[in-house]
């Protein structure tokens, strides 16, 4: 962004603290404020967050802002609604970061729960990554007060914490070892039947008698020009007649993969997940959301040389992660077969379940949802 841009943008940010101001005289209300720029529903830890907070603090109002954040100028009107909600609320959630959050001068009352959108810590971001083809520059981050005003911040495992503090440039006494709400749900074993039945369903699954893959590759900013053929490789290489093949294409910028053997993820990728008996995925942190389930991970990473070159983690995935890891898209198909025959020496199940649980720490007694409503 030229300096043009961002002198306008500091100004506009002057200008709504003024107004922010006079909102904050308005008495706050029991209320709680959820805020997303990704999507225009609901999140799924928001949801299961609200649902908890319905039963424990059935008095306060829920209100959800979800809107993505697509062209910043035509956000604007949105951003007044946030600030209305924010002057007005005696909490606010968010999963990224938000402008109006992170911008203004609150009241010193107001919680601020980060409760981030990935499980575990896989990516670096925020801080971690200015200036790079990934991150943000600096003099925008300066601009904006990128990921000020947290209370309280929302993080899996203490083993993360360097990581986030790195990212968040944040006062440690403000990181909560607290899980995301969605895992409460994962490791649930009731609602894991219950969930499983239902997203066979929908995904046009229930009568199958085959076992199910899910393939949930991660976000690519530039997918780069063998992605597809990497793709289409991985489903040739499986035996489709003993397995039902679920891609679950990125939302943002995935791959597409028009196979008609395939079943095409039409639902989020979440709620495919309790369908798996296998997943497969690369450098995303569902191999923790899947790994609650107990189920097993494999690492397809066909990209890996390029795609550390753009981004950089916060895991050596190839030596930290007990799994299979490879290009090799037959390695993965071999792996699948083995655990279907019951002889699955390839893949160490009890030792990717200790990894799991060194990087999600679940609570000792109550839920993620209890312990971030005693936050409040």
């Amino acid at each position: 962004m030229g300096k043009v841009k961002l002198l306008g943008l500091k100004a506009g940010l002057a200008a709504m603290g003024g107004v922010y101001a006079l909102m904050k005289l308005a008495p706050v209300k029991k209320r709680y404020t959820f805020i997303t720029k990704l999507q225009d529903t609901p999140t799924v830890d928001f949801e299961i967050l609200q649902e908890a907070l319905r039963q424990k603090k059935p008095e306060h109002e829920i209100v959800n802002l979800c809107k993505p954040m697509d062209n910043l100028v035509a956000y604007v009107p949105h951003m007044f609604v946030q600030m209305w909600h924010l002057a007005t609320s005696e909490a606010v959630f968010l999963d990224r970061s938000c402008l109006m959050v992170n911008g203004l001068t609150h009241r010193p009352t107001l919680k601020v729960v980060q409760l981030w959108h990935a499980l575990g810590s896989m990516k670096k971001f925020g801080y971690a990554i200015l200036g790079t083809p990934e991150g943000e520059s600096a003099d925008l981050a300066e601009v904006c007060h990128m990921h000020r005003g947290y209370t309280d911040i929302l993080i899996s495992s203490r083993s993360f914490e360097r990581d986030y503090l790195e990212g968040f440039r944040c006062d440690p006494a403000v990181i909560r070892e607290i899980p995301q709400p969605r895992a409460d749900v994962l490791a649930n074993l009731e609602e894991r039947d219950v969930r499983r039945k239902r997203a066979r369903e929908w995904l046009g699954l229930a009568g199958s008698r085959k076992k199910v893959a899910v393939y949930a590759p991660t976000f690519r900013k530039d997918p780069g020009p063998h992605a597809q053929e990497a793709v289409q490789g991985l489903v040739d290489a499986i035996d489709l007649n003993r397995w039902e093949f679920v891609y679950a294409k990125h939302p943002v910028g995935g791959v597409d993969c028009e196979d008609p053997r395939i079943v095409q993820c039409l639902i989020p990728t979440f709620d495919a997940l309790f369908a798996a008996d296998v997943v497969v995925t690369d450098y995303s942190s569902v191999m923790y959301e899947a790994g609650l389930l107990d189920v097993p991970v494999l690492l397809y990473a066909y990209d890996w040389d390029s795609y550390q070159e753009k981004r950089t983690h916060n895991l050596d995935l190839q030596r930290e992660v007990p799994s299979v890891f490879t290009k090799d898209p037959q390695e993965i198909a071999a792996v699948m077969d083995e655990y279907l025959d019951g002889d699955c020496e390839g893949y160490n199940h009890d030792a990717f379940r200790a990894f799991v649980a060194r990087n999600v720490r679940m609570p000792e007694s109550g839920t993620c949802c209890d312990a971030v409503i005693a936050l409040l």
